[in-house]
């Protein structure tokens, strides 16, 4: 029963309070794991790009060494310098593709789970109005069966009435014949 002046977007029962506080709470669990979940791709990231660039300074200096080193005993021609130097490009390139590739899949699953995330809600969202219109269901159908016994209840006092009504009456009637 509503009381005058109540909102009509108020939940009517506990259960329908909890759903619309389950729904709420998914929503802010799949927020808050996207959000845990992009700060650790981006740090991992960071630590990623100083590793590969510590590599690099130390691929570096340890060729410059061997270039000094060879150069020292003269074993190092122009040729093989040029050789190092693409095979060095080359093994840049890949580890430059494979770390596209990682971010480009980190960001694919990202956009998963934020679909994932916003099915898991309209799902919820389909659930709880459907439990919505089945309350409200019963709830017509409990008013209607309410009056049909309130209407019965009625005809039955009438009538019980009229029965006494009629045996008053009679009971008068035999007392005169008596008399």
């Amino acid at each position: 029963m509503e009381r005058s002046g109540t909102p009509a977007n108020i939940p009517k029962n506990v259960e329908e309070a909890a759903g619309i506080f389950r729904v709420g709470e998914d929503a802010e669990l799949a927020y808050r794991l996207q959000e845990q979940e992009y700060v650790d791709v981006q740090q991992f990231n960071e630590n990623e790009r100083r590793i590969v660039a510590h590599d690099i300074q130390l691929a570096k200096r340890v060729q410059s060494q061997e270039e000094d080193r060879a150069l020292k005993m003269g074993y190092i021609p122009a040729y093989v310098k040029k050789e190092i130097a693409e095979k060095d490009f080359k093994i840049a390139n890949q580890i430059q593709d494979q770390e596209v590739n990682r971010f480009v899949k980190l960001k694919q699953n990202e956009r998963d789970g934020e679909e994932v995330a916003k099915e898991l809600y309209e799902e919820e969202q389909k659930e709880f109005a459907r439990r919505e219109r089945e309350m409200k269901e019963k709830e017509r159908i409990a008013k209607r069966d309410r009056e049909a016994a309130e209407r019965i209840q009625k005809e039955e006092m009438e009538q019980f009435k009229a029965a006494e009504e009629l045996a008053k009456m009679t009971a008068r009637d035999w007392a005169r014949q008596a008399m």
